[in-house]
């Protein structure tokens, strides 16, 4: 009796392909958040510029944000590089940051020739500096709100993007599965021995051509 053929062979799984999409998705979510929880470095940077332009060398400027206050560090050396500082610089570089920064700010440290001069909150602020433009305040608020929606599109992205990559693999294993199925080699034909020689065939038999098969009509059943 013939062996029948082997199953076909379960197809392979899924390489690692598709999960280093979602992470990629999921980094971009984080460095979203991690910037809708702070300032943007565009005005981090134009901050460090406007004061560099100032005069001041080795600018350093770090927008800190706990528990919803909002602490920037400015460090800055001054063109002499002198170990003390009477605190005129400190003062011009504080100004420089509560009028121009588009940013709240609920507490200000300035770092002078590596000394703390200035580490004032905002009313404290507001009384040595003058009333702040409230307009630079609303600025955070939209952002959160874009920041918002740009994470719940980029989640709602991974999740239709996970979806559509399990249905793929899904469909692609069947119709792997299907394909095999109907490419297997059928069973192999019964082979057709002549009769032995000196067999007499029955009556009214007709003896089927030389090599013929054995489901030839004239070939005896049983």
């Amino acid at each position: 009796m013939p062996t029948p053929p082997l199953p076909a062979a379960p197809a392979p799984p899924a390489r690692g392909r598709p999960h280093r999409g979602a992470l990629r998705l999921l980094t971009a979510v984080l460095a979203i958040l991690l910037v809708g929880g702070c300032a943007t470095l565009t005005e981090v940077a134009g901050l460090s510029r406007r004061i560099s332009e100032a005069g001041y060398g080795q600018v350093q400027v770090e927008h800190r944000q706990t528990n919803g206050t909002d602490r920037l560090i400015v460090q800055a050396v001054t063109p002499t590089g002198a170990t003390q500082v009477d605190g005129v610089d400190a003062e011009r570089i504080a100004s420089l940051v509560w009028n121009t920064y588009p940013r709240r700010i609920d507490e200000l440290v300035v770092y002078v020739n590596g000394h703390t001069v200035v580490a004032a909150g905002r009313a404290t602020l507001g009384a040595r500096l003058g009333p702040r433009n409230p307009e630079l305040d609303r600025e955070p608020e939209e952002f959160g709100t874009i920041a918002l929606v740009v994470v719940l599109v980029v989640v709602l992205g991974l999740l239709a993007a996970g979806a559509l990559v399990i249905t793929l693999l899904v469909l692609r294993r069947r119709r792997r599965a299907r394909d095999r199925a109907l490419a297997a080699p059928p069973y192999p034909p019964v082979p057709w021995y002549p009769p032995p020689t000196g067999y007499q065939a029955p009556t009214g038999y007709q003896a089927p051509p030389p090599g013929g098969p054995p489901n030839h009509p004239t070939h005896p059943q049983g």
